[in-house]
């Protein structure tokens, strides 16, 4: 299957999981991606999470995933603020720390983090991966691996496109033909859920 395809299935997935479904999804991500090394976490007892959904023990490497979909600029970059400050508190030795999101305008959450939190703590990397960075990252793995990430098959998700797709420019096909005003005896009238065709005196009625 060519990238192109695999790419707009994953990010098409990617942008739109919510809640667990996100996390559980960047564990699978991380687990193929450091196979040796990736631990998920989850809240548990008095500690909860210790402010981290995963974390790889040997590079020291945390991640926190969020899925921020329609979400408030200020709560988001009010939760990185106060998420790594507490890891840190918790993790005294960590190294690295991603911040995985799915939200589609990555931007603000970028200049947030380089300007306002790197600067704080200059002796760690932090990174912030959206939808199209994990994507990249993603389609460059092998076929399984991939499905395994997105939990899905992707010859018949591709095959649900093309239905998609074929579905989609046949209406548009008979909504251009409607959209003519006359042409010769007919006289087309488009509309809101109901197109009449009106031909000779008779009126056809398709259902839109």
């Amino acid at each position: 299957m060519d990238k192109n395809t695999i790419r707009k299935i994953t990010e098409d997935k990617i942008i739109n999981l919510e809640g667990n479904g996100f996390q559980d999804f960047c564990d699978r991500f991380c687990i193929k991606l450091y196979p040796e090394d990736y631990i998920p976490v989850r809240p548990g007892g008095p500690k909860g999470d210790t402010k981290n959904d995963g974390y790889c023990p040997k590079a020291r490497m945390f991640f926190q995933a969020h899925a921020t979909r329609g979400e408030k600029i200020s709560k988001t970059t009010g939760k990185i603020s106060k998420d790594l400050k507490k890891c840190l508190e918790l993790h005294r030795d960590l190294k690295i720390w991603t911040y995985l999101t799915n939200d589609t305008n990555l931007g603000e959450v970028e200049t947030f983090i380089d300007e306002k939190i790197r600067p704080i703590y200059p002796n760690i990397t932090i990174d912030s991966l959206g939808h199209k960075k994990i994507a990249e990252k993603i389609i460059q793995m092998h076929e399984k691996d991939i499905e395994y990430i997105l939990d899905m098959n992707l010859k018949e998700q591709a095959k649900q496109i093309k239905i998609e797709q074929k579905t989609g420019s046949q209406f548009n096909n008979l909504a251009e033909e409607l959209n003519i005003a006359h042409q010769g005896d007919k006289h087309y009238h488009v509309g809101s859920g109901k197109s009449e065709i009106v031909l000779s005196n008779e009126v056809e009625t398709i259902m839109s």
